[in-house]
């Protein structure tokens, strides 16, 4: 068992679940559970991206071809495994529905950031009803004519639409 397993205490080795759902919630959370469980290694290969080794097509060559997994140095299967970690956990991570979004992506850099592009515009959406609904509550007038319980539907209506 991993020797930082063991100072986590009950914490779980399950990561979070994306059901589609609060991206922004799911992502924070992911981002801890990643550093904690996998390492700072395996957020740096999601963050700032994986390129698979290479070497010489042949002696004296600028053409470069990939290296065979038995040719990596130890940085470079430590990096490779940093890599495989993160997008093990990502594809472990997310509701069938996302993980088809993202089971083609070679990297765990692509990965993260095709989860992250599809479910941009859920924040500027909220930021744009949010907007909406500040309006609507700052034009908020009681008429004359109103109910005190008509009134307070609208307010109410406005108030769950937030929700």
């Amino acid at each position: 068992m991993d020797e930082n397993f063991e100072k986590l205490g009950n914490h779980s080795r399950q990561p979070p679940l994306f059901d589609g759902d609060n991206f922004p919630y799911w992502k924070v959370r992911m981002v801890a559970f990643i550093q904690v469980i996998l390492g700072d290694e395996a957020w740096e290969s999601i963050k700032n991206g994986y390129s698979h080794p290479t070497k010489p097509f042949a002696k004296g060559s600028t053409i470069k071809v990939k290296k065979n997994l038995s040719e990596f140095t130890k940085e470079e299967k430590q990096e490779s495994l940093s890599n495989n970690k993160g997008k093990n956990c990502i594809f472990m991570s997310v509701n069938e529905q996302e993980f088809k979004r993202i089971s083609l992506c070679n990297t765990s850099k692509e990965a993260w950031d095709t989860l992250v592009s599809a479910h941009k515009g859920d924040e500027r959406v909220k930021a744009e009803n949010t907007q909406m609904l500040v309006q609507q509550y700052n034009t908020l007038m009681m008429d004359e004519s109103e109910s005190f319980d008509g009134f307070y539907i609208k307010l109410t209506t406005i108030l769950e639409s937030g929700c």
